[in-house]
């Protein structure tokens, strides 16, 4: 597995995670702040958790920490998520923290705290469900998409960092679009640019045709994976 991501919080939703993770060829490594479910977690999975609390946030370093892609927040308390989100990024300033939140209105809380993104499993799912009242086929495809494949032919929507002597350097976006969808049958969607100024990543949806892609950019793509290990190995 080339990537590795820490789930903090052991449930049901966290398993979920871990699942479509390793389906993605991504090693979760997962941790709580409770030892009965680390215990439980570790003897029914027979792989190893670690016990994980403010007091010894020092740990994290023993994981690699500057390797690891993100980590993400699911423990149960809300306030205690945004404490420990805080605390974190504190200590480790450049790693990806998401926090998967109950309640929405904390949402600029957790991003004034350093997170890069919130998810609302409540928000997700109550968004799916409108379309498939009114939308029945886009809510269809959304949630295939949404679910990591494990067929060859099953389209998904993936996240590709461009290397430095990537080909896709030499494409304005619009162009990469057709390049993409006449050689591969991918679908470029948009792309995601770290901004200097902002120390942020910026997310282009549908940009302008005329913007040049750039080294270090992250394309997103609809595509299965046959056209994913192809991408992979030629751009």
């Amino acid at each position: 597995m080339k990537e590795s991501v820490i789930i903090f919080g052991i449930n049901n939703y966290s398993m979920q995670i871990r699942n479509n993770l390793i389906a993605a060829q991504i090693k979760p490594i997962l941790c709580d702040n409770d030892r009965e479910r680390i215990i439980k977690y570790s003897e029914e999975q027979e792989e190893e958790a670690f016990y994980l609390s403010q007091a010894n946030l020092e740990i994290l370093k023993e994981k690699e920490i500057e390797k690891v892609h993100a980590i993400l927040i699911n423990i149960e308390d809300d306030s205690q998520k945004l404490i420990y989100a805080i605390n974190i990024r504190k200590k480790y300033p450049n790693l990806k923290i998401v926090a998967a939140i109950e309640n929405t209105d904390l949402k600029q809380s957790f991003y004034n705290a350093g997170v890069i993104y919130t998810l609302s499993k409540e928000e997700i799912s109550a968004k799916i469900a409108a379309s498939f009242l009114f939308e029945k086929d886009v809510a269809i495809y959304l949630n295939d998409l949404c679910r990591y494949s494990d067929s060859a032919e099953e389209d998904d929507i993936i996240q590709y960092r461009l290397k430095k002597n990537s080909k896709a350097l030499e494409f304005k976006y619009n162009d990469l679009f057709f390049f993409l969808k006449e050689k591969y049958n991918v679908v470029l969607i948009g792309f995601s640019r770290f901004d200097q100024r902002t120390n942020k990543e910026i997310l282009y949806r549908n940009p302008s045709e005329n913007v040049k892609i750039l080294a270090g950019d992250e394309l997103i793509l609809i595509c299965n994976n046959f056209s994913r290990a192809k991408i992979e190995e030629e751009i």
